[in-house]
């Protein structure tokens, strides 16, 4: 554990496959995790986000962190 870097109950994972003709150089293999961090509690699951160095082997053993997914809610004035 470093970081962001989830290391507890992931949850609800999710594989998809980018091709080159949407994410250019950054195609391949993607899995969006809920995780947690080492406090162990349902309220600290966060989304991340994986990728898979090999773009043709979704089953390959080293995929790496790219990041925690961070949504920013604008709400339109009332």
């Amino acid at each position: 554990y470093s970081g962001d870097q989830p290391c507890k109950q992931y949850w609800a994972p999710e594989i998809h496959y980018i091709p080159h003709e949407v994410a250019g150089d950054d195609y391949g293999w993607y899995c969006y995790v809920a995780a947690s961090d080492s406090s162990n509690t349902d309220a600290a699951h966060r989304m991340y986000v994986y990728k898979c160095p090999d773009p043709d082997d979704p089953m390959c053993q080293d995929w790496v962190l790219k990041g925690k997914i961070s949504l920013i809610f604008i709400f339109p004035p009332f």
